[in-house]
């Protein structure tokens, strides 16, 4: 089910995090009852792909982390959050943090990143922004736990798409559901798949 109000997507956001390499920090926003253990951060800024979104998945939480211009967008949530939202809140935050920093992010000198500490004012204005403006929820029904199940998609991955329909594995129970989507995000099929991995 799509969540009910911004504040509970809020609170269920652990950490958003900015930076270059383990030993460059451009920003760390985290919620006040959140342990933050450097070493996941540390492992997605070594594993990150340019323009490319991937995946961490722990019994507690999820991350999931991007490289965009050389610096790596890292967010941490609860398990609840689907990946298409968490992708969502980085795309805003990486839109936000080059319409802000694009001109200097790249001459800024080692040890002087106390610059980019303003743009944690904006997160909660970007976890909002991204609700409300990069996403669309979708229904669909799996055949196995006979539930109808809100989807989360994030708008340019129907909006950047060369091809259709786009497909989207919503995984859930202990297995996955191959939804089909068109490009005015309408269900154009669905069915289980196997998972490895």
């Amino acid at each position: 089910m799509p969540l009910a109000s911004y504040e509970h997507l809020q609170n269920s956001i652990l950490c958003i995090d900015i930076g270059l390499d383990t030993n460059t920090n451009f920003v760390r926003w985290t919620s006040p009852t959140t342990n933050v253990f450097p070493m996941d951060i540390e492992a997605a800024r070594k594993m990150a792909k340019e323009k490319f979104f991937l995946h961490i998945e722990k019994p507690n939480r999820r991350m999931v982390f991007i490289k965009d211009r050389g610096i790596i967008f890292f967010i941490m949530a609860d398990v609840e959050i689907q990946y298409q939202m968490m992708e969502a809140i980085l795309e805003e935050c990486i839109e936000q943090f080059f319409n802000s920093y694009g001109a200097i992010y790249q001459n800024f000198f080692s040890g002087m990143t106390n610059i980019f500490e303003g743009f944690k004012s904006t997160m909660k204005s970007n976890i909002e922004n991204a609700q409300k403006n990069r996403i669309k929820w979708i229904q669909s029904k799996c055949p196995i736990c006979q539930e109808n199940y809100y989807v989360c998609v994030r708008k340019t991955l129907i909006e950047n798409a060369t091809s259709f329909p786009v497909s989207i594995v919503f995984q859930h129970g202990g297995h996955g559901l191959l939804i089909y989507l068109d490009a005015k995000f309408h269900t154009r099929g669905s069915e289980v798949v196997e998972i490895t991995g």
